[in-house]
């Protein structure tokens, strides 16, 4: 998977040197094309033509003028820079009223690269940068989307995982704005370039519906939270985020609905909004990428080729025994070992997971060992882990009681833990260094949304420098289209 990012990041590299060679070669001249309307009575040839040069920073070659059509070819004079102004006039300059004129200003930059400035900063071979550009962003897309699909096949449900949903939605949405919904294909070099910096904002009012769904839901699950399990400020995670979403919107809207002013103040404030709409489009990305992880990773089925099982613990009842949500982690992880000896005839060994907590009179492991030979599961098939206090040493210590058991034989493992928690631990068995595939057992609906939340703001803590990175290049880029692109 190395590999691939790395001949991405090649592919992106020599594409962007290919389109500079492009620019060198081909956009030192502009070719226009204008409809010429003749007044009546009157016949011009391209002979007739008479060309005034501003500034004398530009040439003008190749013009001619057939069935209707004024075409010329622009250059730059060697060592030029800066603006310049062509005017093409057939007939008398000094009679307006019985000649034609055609005005055109243009810009000289780079590599001695003709922009026109009324086909808003259009210059020759825009349409092959263009298309370098779009094969170079469904690259990554293609790429992200790919790494993606591969870790869910696999079974490899991670941060990364979702990092890469998110870039691939991003990026996603980055074409369908500008080579879709922006029509960049046959516009100018501005207004591609706006469509890209307007990407984010697009992206916000797009998805303002699933935003408004995905609001009310997480909404309507952490009311019915707070009023089964208490108030606590995580409970109220997903109102928090629902209020951030589309009051950011709102807000967004408030201020830049309308903006006025010189053109410094108005490019700066465009900026601001597209830097907070990309930021926030980012983040979306990520939120939508890890409620797919979330609700994926709980729907994998785990293949039947197991040696241990891992039950991860959580509270005990009073008096010793499992809670009804411990209880049913137990009997998915029963059902799960009975359904494999079925049809494989292999026996798992469980390792129930968890230590004593303060108000605990046994090991959350024990007890859940007491359980399962209750239900039938002989002794010998048990080696309960009784020292872990969260999920994280839950999959660590279960991992050194595994190894230990067996003895140096290699070992195939699953774990069983409630549907909203089976992404969160797959994150931290990757983090213990333990090959896994997850079990779901089902609980209340209401549990499932916060759990998704909590772990697109893992996500954010755990991968921070590279979603940092990524942003800067892209606000960068951003950036540099605000100031550079005609208002």
């Amino acid at each position: 998977m190395r590999k691939r990012f790395i001949l991405l990041n090649i592919f992106i590299v020599l594409s962007a040197i290919l389109a500079a060679v492009l620019i060198f070669v081909n956009a030192r001249q502009y070719t226009l094309t204008e409809t010429f309307d003749a007044p009546e009575g009157t016949s011009y040839t391209a002979e007739d033509a008479v060309i005034r040069i501003m500034d004398g920073k530009l040439t003008v070659e190749d013009l001619k003028l057939e069935d209707g059509k004024l075409s010329y070819v622009v250059k730059a004079v060697e060592g030029a820079s800066g603006d310049d102004s062509v005017q093409v006039i057939f007939g008398d300059p000094d009679d307006y009223l019985h000649s034609v004129s055609f005005y055109n200003n243009y810009h000289i930059g780079w590599f001695g690269t003709v922009f026109h400035y009324f086909n808003y900063f259009d210059f020759d071979g825009f349409g092959v940068i263009l298309t370098i550009v779009l094969i170079d962003m469904l690259a990554a897309f293609g790429v992200t989307l790919w790494s993606f699909c591969e870790k869910w096949k696999r079974g490899e449900f991670s941060h990364a995982m979702s990092a890469y949903g998110g870039i691939a939605i991003f990026l996603f949405s980055m074409v369908i704005n500008c080579f879709v919904l922006g029509s960049s294909f046959g516009l100018s070099v501005g207004f591609v370039m706006w469509d890209f910096a307007d990407s984010g904002k697009e992206f916000l009012w797009l998805l303002l519906p699933v935003a408004l769904v995905f609001a009310v839901s997480v909404t309507v699950s952490n009311i019915s939270l707070m009023r089964h399990e208490g108030f606590r400020p995580v409970n109220a995670l997903g109102i928090i985020i629902s209020v951030l979403m589309i009051g950011g919107r709102l807000v967004l809207l408030l201020l830049f609905g309308y903006i006025s002013g010189s053109e410094t103040f108005v490019r700066m404030m465009i900026l601001l909004e597209n830097t907070l709409c990309t930021v926030i489009a980012y983040m979306e990305s990520m939120l939508f990428s890890t409620i797919i992880c979330a609700l994926l990773a709980s729907k994998y089925k785990a293949s039947y080729d197991k040696d241990y099982l891992v039950i991860l613990g959580c509270a005990l009842m009073r008096d010793g025994t499992p809670t009804p949500l411990l209880r049913m982690r137990a009997d998915a992880a029963l059902r799960f070992e009975r359904e494999q000896y079925e049809k494989t005839g292999k026996h798992a060994v469980f390792v129930p997971s968890g230590g004593q907590g303060s108000d605990e009179i046994i090991s959350e492991g024990e007890s859940v060992s007491r359980y399962l030979m209750e239900q039938g599961v002989p002794e010998e098939q048990i080696a309960p882990e009784t020292k872990s206090v969260n999920t994280r040493e839950n999959l660590l210590f279960s991992k050194k009681v595994i190894e230990e058991h067996a003895q140096g034989k290699d070992f195939k493992t699953a774990f069983a833990t409630t549907n909203y928690h089976v992404f969160r631990s797959y994150i931290f068995a990757e983090k213990a260094g333990l090959k896994v595939e997850g079990i779901s057992a089902k609980t209340k609906w209401y549990f499932f949304p916060n759990a998704f939340l909590r772990e697109f703001i893992g996500l954010l803590a755990s991968e921070w420098k590279n979603h940092l990175v990524f942003l800067l290049l892209v606000l960068a880029f951003f950036a540099a289209v605000n100031l550079v692109a005609p208002m």
